[in-house]
């Protein structure tokens, strides 16, 4: 028996309701996957506030949805522009690179 391919979609937008154009592009984009015969999982960096009805709209549009709580960024390191390292929370690169053996960032360190 074949398995179907399986994709998943990493966003900081949820998918439903689709208020946005960017929520109405990954619905439309995961929706053509399915429609292929691709199981598709979503992983969300909640970013923005979903409204309640929103997180059980995806739960029954996708296969499998993982919720990704937001942390404060760190601060800007440079006066005008954000370092590519400001975004990277300790916490997060901890939870992601349990065993890196040198820092994965200037800011964001394992420990």
């Amino acid at each position: 028996m074949k398995r179907s391919p399986r994709v998943l979609i990493v966003s900081p937008v949820f998918t439903h309701p689709p208020r946005q154009g960017n929520a109405a592009r990954i619905l439309a984009f995961g929706r053509e996957l399915k429609e292929r015969g691709i199981v598709v999982d979503v992983l969300h960096y909640r970013l923005d506030n979903m409204p309640p009805e929103g997180d059980a709209a995806m739960r029954r549009e996708w296969n499998a949805v993982y919720l990704i709580e937001a942390m404060p960024h760190q601060n800007q390191s440079h006066p005008a522009y954000w370092g590519l390292d400001d975004w990277c929370h300790e916490v997060r690169c901890d939870d992601y690179h349990p065993s890196a053996s040198r820092p994965c960032g200037r800011r964001c360190r394992s420990r």
